[in-house]
């Protein structure tokens, strides 16, 4: 056991309990997340789609996000910018646009935030523009887009295009005000360094990965095949579909599925829970305090980030 966590130490890996150790060595299936894990968490954005300006839908999405200039005295280059990858990439992408996130807050008035959950899996704020005030939502492209009444050829449109991004490996995120879906924002987030050889040895090992992520599973499946986890027809459960099945019900398909796409916290716990059932030594990898009863009901929690 000493051997053991002396090895991980090495790694930068801090064991909180020794038997830990013991228990990585008969692990037999890891269910990974995607992003910060599989992906550096290195958002760059690619692309804005819109009929709208691109300088307006950045400004939009900048007023939902929960981030903090720490230096805004200094040169917009130099701002250091504390939040989410994917907020902190908009405010670094509104750089490149001449939208400056302390302009925005002092032109508009947010009156109530209310932060991204990975339960609705948005974020959104109550700004006020021009005396009126309107709600503006930053988050999953495909919920936004069957919440807001935009026109069905509209939503059809943008469904289309999330799509097609997604299944090329781009993480896309919607924007809508009030009502209104008013664009799509695209990133790159490239492969970690190391994962598919990671993969290749962990396989060797007898040991099976699975990438449970609350992406879009079109985004998860590009990354599986980046990192030589082989996905075929029938092996993707999404969150919706997930919440529809009963317990039996899962029972019967879990040993086949390679990806759980779209899912919750709680989506996670139970996945793991019904693994053990049927007989494996889970590890779970988690960066986000929401993974903690994840990681706390896995054979082995392992708590990623910086």
């Amino acid at each position: 056991l000493a051997i053991g966590v002396e090895r991980l130490a090495k790694k930068k890996g801090v064991v909180r309990k020794l038997l830990a150790a013991e228990a990585l060595g008969s692990t037999t299936l890891i269910i990974t997340d995607k992003t910060g894990t599989l992906t550096e968490a290195k958002m760059e954005l690619a692309d804005i789609i819109s009929d709208e300006k691109p300088g307006y839908v950045l400004q939009m999405a900048l007023m939902a996000t929960d981030i903090v200039v720490e230096n805004p005295e200094s040169p917009p280059a130099e701002w250091r910018i504390i939040g989410k990858p994917l907020e902190t990439a908009i405010a670094h992408s509104g750089i490149e646009h001449a939208v400056f996130l302390p302009e925005l807050q002092e032109k508009y008035e947010t009156i109530e935030l209310k932060p991204f959950n990975s339960t609705d899996k948005y974020s959104a704020a109550e700004v006020r523009i021009k005396n009126k005030k309107h709600w503006v939502y930053l988050g999953a492209p495909d919920i936004l887009l069957d919440r807001t009444k935009s026109r069905k050829e509209k939503k059809e449109k943008f469904n289309s295009q999330v799509d097609k991004l997604a299944y090329e490996g781009h993480r896309v995120l919607g924007v809508a005000v009030d009502d209104d879906f008013i664009g799509l924002l695209a990133f790159n987030d490239p492969v970690r360094e190391g994962v598919s050889e990671a993969i290749k040895q962990v396989e060797k090992a007898g040991v099976k990965t699975i990438i449970a992520t609350g992406d879009h599973k079109g985004t998860a499946l590009a990354i599986a095949k980046e990192v030589g986890i082989e996905v075929k027809k029938g092996e993707v459960i999404t969150g919706v579909e997930l919440e529809k099945m009963t317990d039996t019900e899962l029972e019967k398909v879990i040993n086949h599925i390679k990806i759980f796409a779209r899912v919750t916290p709680a989506d996670k716990l139970r996945i793991a829970d019904m693994y053990q059932k049927k007989g494996e030594v889970v590890a779970m990898t988690g960066d986000g305090v929401n993974d903690a009863p994840a990681l706390k009901g896995a054979d082995i929690g392992i708590a990623v980030g910086s």
